[in-house]
């Protein structure tokens, strides 16, 4: 939900685990969206992010997106799409896509997949 103009705030489901066990918190969800930022793909989804500003977790199950320019209602929905695909901070390079070897190995795969909390409707 908007919780000003320019913050758009997400409640994870506390207890949230990835397949490989490791605990999905809102530190991953922030991860993701700084890695999608930082390695800015051409072919990627981190030009869908143009209104974002920051991504903050103040604790393990709340997330705050600080957005660049107010009351944008496409912003939630953007979520629900590529760009909201969240991964394991504990598995993926912060700044450089992961080999798909690596990902396998974690057992990191599907997990992103499946539990990435965007993937429903606002």
């Amino acid at each position: 939900e908007f919780t000003s103009p320019t913050e758009y705030t997400v409640t994870l489901p506390a207890g949230l685990k990835w397949a490989n066990g490791n605990d999905l918190t809102s530190a991953d969800v922030k991860f993701s969206f700084d890695r999608n930022i930082a390695i800015a793909d051409p072919n990627g989804a981190s030009s869908l992010l143009y209104n974002l500003d920051s991504v903050e977790a103040p604790d393990d199950t709340t997330v705050v997106f600080k957005l660049k320019a107010e009351n944008d209602q496409i912003f939630p929905f953007i979520l629900t799409s590529f760009p909201g695909a969240i991964v394991d901070d504990e598995v993926f390079a912060a700044d450089a896509l992961t080999p798909d070897q690596e990902i396998v190995d974690a057992n990191a795969a599907s997990a992103s997949l499946l539990a990435t909390p965007f993937h429903i409707a606002p």
